[in-house]
């Protein structure tokens, strides 16, 4: 049984997890790499320690030597070769201690017996040369003396040496172990991503070339074997391979409802075919009846031809009369448009009126004004006169010519007084002209105004009038001109008719051949339905 699983979900997790398990083997090989890295600088640094303890023994040797050298040549020049040796050694210790501080503690131990070692040495030279022989070799074989120095540090060379060999043995077997371990990991590692990968490929194998092979069978029967459309293949799964047995189901079933509904359609086609015999008889008879029909026709048609140019004749006409009618409405538009224009400058001369009425009406008030300063005047200047004339009479005799004069200024105040009241009264009257003026001719503004609207409806009217005639002259000599494409219609028509009375009589002819026709369709579907018929719907 397959695992419900998409084929792209199962590839996913094939990749996924083959990258996780390389990552993984790349991860131990890593770190065994490392392990097996610092293994072999571990094993370096020990060579090179050997390697530096080797040369301080060597270096050893020479101080020995060339201070050996001084009493048996009598000669002091291997005195500097004999130090040269010495800083040698001492270098190669340093580094020995730098290399490997673990041993530093023997290392300057053994630094300082070599400097012991060259020192006494140096004190053997020194007495070979300056004291003899005899001095030279006490010196040298003496208790504690110069062989004594060297072999107790040849014993601690030694001894340093074969721990030093012995270390490096433990490293070059750690790093052996290191490699043999690494290889171990990497081989199992391969031999199991091997194997997980041999499984992968037979799930793969079992849930899609299994599948596939399947499909492929069931379309090689229904394309060139059994033509069997009754087959149905399992698609029960979330498999990519379900989805395409399914799209096959559909495909079979659709195939079989068109096969299915074919097989009926010749059934059909054959009782089609002998309806067609037949009605290829009454097909003769109907066109030898369509023949004196159409004769019928063409007499009719050449009526009407008479009358669709007496309609024609008249349209032209009415569309000569309709375009004297749209020239008319025009000089009417236009004659209404310079009454709106005279209309509009009346109106724009009224207003100018009753502005300059209104001017009026204000500097007549403006003079009622003044009127009013004048008589106030007036009436103070008879009070200082009639006060004038009081004290006139008292003084007698001598306010007499005052009092002639008061009484002229009194005299003039009470005129001043009488014209002043005459000037209010014509004042009144002038407003009350200007009023009712103003009244009139705001009137008249407003009856310019609704003479104005009035003559723009007038002027639409009329446009519209204008339109409609313009329109009613356009279908006028579109009616004239649909007539005489009616006139020819009729011609053409008249020539069909004729043409079609030729073509019944072919028609006839024709009405034999298809009854033979019917009879090969009918042969025909026979064998279709034969052909259908191998294929197995139920």
């Amino acid at each position: 049984m397959g695992i419900d699983v998409s084929i792209k979900r199962m590839l996913q997790v094939t990749i996924t997890l083959s990258l996780l398990a390389l990552i993984i083997l790349a991860w131990v090989s890593n770190s065994q790499q490392s392990f097996i890295h610092e293994s072999i600088l571990n094993e370096e640094k020990q060579v090179n320690t050997v390697f530096a303890l080797k040369d301080t023994r060597y270096y050893v040797v020479q101080i020995q030597q060339f201070l050996t050298d001084v009493g048996a040549t009598k000669s002091d020049e291997a005195k500097s070769e004999a130090y040269e040796s010495l800083n040698a050694a001492l270098t190669n210790l340093d580094k020995l201690s730098k290399l490997s501080p673990e041993y530093s503690v023997q290392a300057q131990g053994i630094k300082q017996q070599v400097q012991d070692l060259y020192v006494s040495g140096e004190n053997m030279a020194d007495a070979y040369l300056n004291e003899g022989t005899e001095a030279g070799n006490l010196l040298m074989k003496g208790e504690g003396g110069f062989d004594d120095a060297s072999l107790t540090l040849a014993t601690n060379l030694d001894e340093l040496a074969q721990e030093l060999d012995h270390k490096f043995s433990l490293a070059v077997k750690e790093t052996l172990n290191a490699t043999d371990n690494a290889t171990t990991v990497q081989l199992w590692g391969s031999l199991a991503i091997g194997l997980f990968i041999l499984v992968i490929l037979s799930i793969l194998y079992r849930n899609i070339l299994t599948p596939l092979t399947a499909l492929d069978t069931s379309m090689r029967n229904v394309a060139s074997g059994s033509k069997d459309l009754t087959v149905s293949l399992d698609d029960s799964g979330q498999s990519e391979i379900a989805e395409v047995a399914g799209s096959f189901n559909l495909f079979v079933r659709n195939i079989r409802t068109l096969i299915t509904d074919f097989s009926s359609d010749t059934q059909q086609l054959g009782t089609a075919s002998v309806q067609l015999k037949a009605s290829s008889s009454e097909t003769l008879e109907g066109m030898q009846r369509l023949q004196g029909e159409t004769e019928q026709v063409a007499t009719a048609m050449n009526q009407m031809q008479a009358t669709v140019i007496e309609v024609a004749n008249n349209a032209e006409l009415a569309a000569q009369a309709a375009k004297g009618s749209d020239t008319q409405a025009l000089q009417g538009d236009k004659i209404v448009q310079q009454t709106i224009t005279s209309i509009e400058q009346l109106s724009n001369g009224v207003e100018q009126a009753a502005n300059a009425l209104q001017q009026l009406q204000d500097n007549a008030d403006n003079i009622g004004s003044i009127l009013d300063v004048i008589r106030s005047i007036s009436e103070q200047t008879n009070l200082l006169a009639l006060n004038a004339a009081i004290e006139a009479a008292r003084a007698g005799e001598h306010g007499r010519g005052f009092a002639v004069v008061a009484d002229e200024v009194r005299t003039l105040s009470k005129r001043t007084q009488d014209s002043t009241n005459q000037i209010q009264q014509m004042i009144g009257q002038l407003q009350k002209g200007v009023q009712d003026a103003v009244t009139v001719m705001d009137s008249s503004r407003q009856q310019a105004v609704q003479s104005t609207e009035q003559a723009a409806k007038a002027g639409e009217a009329l446009s519209s009038i204008t339109q409609s005639v313009a329109l009613i002259a356009n279908m006028a000599t579109q009616i004239a001109t649909a007539a005489e494409e009616q006139t020819a219609v009729s011609e053409e028509i008249n020539r069909n008719i004729v043409n079609i009375s030729d073509e019944a009589r072919l028609t006839v002819t024709n009405a034999d051949q298809s009854h033979v026709a019917s009879v090969q369709m009918n042969d025909l579907s026979q064998q279709l339905s034969e052909q259908v018929g191998q294929f197995k719907v139920s």
